[in-house]
């Protein structure tokens, strides 16, 4: 089970590549039910084509909350074997200080790079 951060525009990359050698199951948390109705188009089908190749996507909340991508983070840090974090080690942010605390195995990209921490 892994988590992904910052990664909707390659999160199916990701799993395809993945994939091939070790059996990764996409799960989607969605923070809230209309979080994607002011993007463009574009990202939008981005982010639905990874809700396909999804095995579940789970919905946190019905409707935008201040504490919506924060829950949705948790939830998938605590059903996660590991992170896929699109950012530097030293970043300090919510998420990745969670998956730190919780010693899920965090794999870095950045500037085109694939960092692992195994």
């Amino acid at each position: 089970k892994i988590a992904g951060y910052n990664v909707t525009s390659i999160s199916g990359s990701v799993v395809t590549a993945f994939g091939f050698y070790n059996p990764i199951y996409l799960r989607v948390a969605i923070p809230f039910e209309e979080q994607t109705s002011k993007w463009p188009e574009e990202q939008r089908d981005m982010y639905f084509m990874v809700h396909e190749k999804s095995v579940e996507a789970n919905l946190i909340h019905t409707h935008y909350t201040s504490d919506c991508y924060k829950d949705a983070d948790k939830y998938m840090i605590d059903n996660s074997d590991a992170l896929f974090y699109y950012g530097k080690e030293d970043d300090d942010c919510f998420i990745l200080n969670y998956a730190k605390e919780k010693g899920l195995k965090i794999f870095y990209f950045y500037e085109d790079c694939l960092i692992l921490n195994l």
